[in-house]
């Protein structure tokens, strides 16, 4: 277990030392994608099987750029599951157009792979905040997009991960939708 951790924090200081010195996007993405798939096994963190794994973004670059090499920004995946993932939508998104309005960036997808990170590093022993990072700059980029300025003080709490921070902004609705939803079925 211990070699495994050092491994871990091998390959995280490798990724931050390239992003700092300006490395390029292909290396560092391919340094973020080794220590994303070791971080969680080798293995799919859905299905569980290690048939060629890849390291997915579960918030994709189109979407929010500053959060593509962060390590709370993926999860590995299986082909299968990595394949279904992108079976609906697979090109840039529309900003202009709401969120997942093209059927790219599911969110309830998003929102459970965030589940899927937290009970992995539970089942592994592994600090959220160590391996599976979101800096400040995401966390409050998720509560803007999902209008939830009541969670901008959790941020900093020791009691919470921001990890489970960003998983509870992900489950909780946008007011305005819940208010449209409501409206719609009156």
């Amino acid at each position: 277990m211990e070699e495994m951790r050092l491994d871990l924090i091998d390959k995280q200081l490798r990724l931050i030392l390239a992003v700092k010195q300006g490395r390029s996007d292909k290396w560092c993405l391919q340094l973020w994608s080794r220590f994303i798939k070791a971080r969680d096994g080798n293995q799919c963190v859905v299905c569980a099987s290690d048939d060629r794994v890849q390291a997915h973004h579960i918030f994709r670059r189109a979407l929010y750029p500053h959060g593509w090499f962060q390590p709370g920004n993926g999860i590995t995946l299986c082909y299968e599951c990595h394949e279904r993932q992108h079976a609906t939508f697979n090109r840039k998104p529309n900003l202009r157009l709401p969120v997942d309005a093209e059927g790219g960036d599911n969110l309830d997808d998003s929102f459970v792979y965030l589940d899927y990170l937290i009970e992995s590093a539970r089942a592994q022993g592994f600090d959220h905040d160590e391996f599976y990072y979101i800096d400040d700059h995401m966390l409050f980029f998720f509560i803007r997009l999902q209008e939830c300025d009541h969670m901008r003080s959790f941020v900093g709490n020791e009691k919470y991960s921001r990890l489970q921070i960003a998983r509870e902004v992900w489950r909780t609705s946008p007011p305005s939708m819940v208010a449209a939803l409501v409206r719609a079925n009156l």
